[in-house]
């Protein structure tokens, strides 16, 4: 028997990826007896068809000056210090211009969460 469910946007979805990010950020923080073989260096990877959604998903995660930030649940995603990034063009460009190589970040996982979109 398959099970669908759908929801609309801003139901939720995401918080799955995010859920597990802080979880296994948990276990390597405080370690329980059995667990064992977390990675070091936890990435969540992203893909999303369109830039603004992987912009919004990054911006959920990164600013305060969005509408998320109004409830205190959000005020805490913040706290978490989760790194951020949206892979497109114009970030890749934006990086490049700092003389950075935002791909080359991606690889090294110094990016919790990468949308590249």
């Amino acid at each position: 028997m398959a099970f669908t469910r759908t929801t609309s946007s801003g139901g939720g979805k995401t918080a799955v990826f995010y859920g597990l990010l802080l979880l296994i950020q948990e276990l390597i923080t405080n370690p329980v007896h059995g667990v064992k073989d977390l990675p070091t260096t936890p990435v969540i990877l992203i893909v999303t068809p369109l830039i603004a959604l992987g912009n919004t998903q990054v911006s959920s995660l990164t600013t305060t000056n969005n509408r998320a930030y109004q409830t205190e649940q959000a005020a805490e995603i913040a706290n978490l210090n989760i790194k951020a990034i949206a892979v497109h063009s114009d970030s890749v460009q934006a990086a490049q211009a700092e003389g950075r190589d935002l791909l080359d970040e991606v690889r090294r996982c110094e990016w919790s969460v990468s949308d590249p979109t």
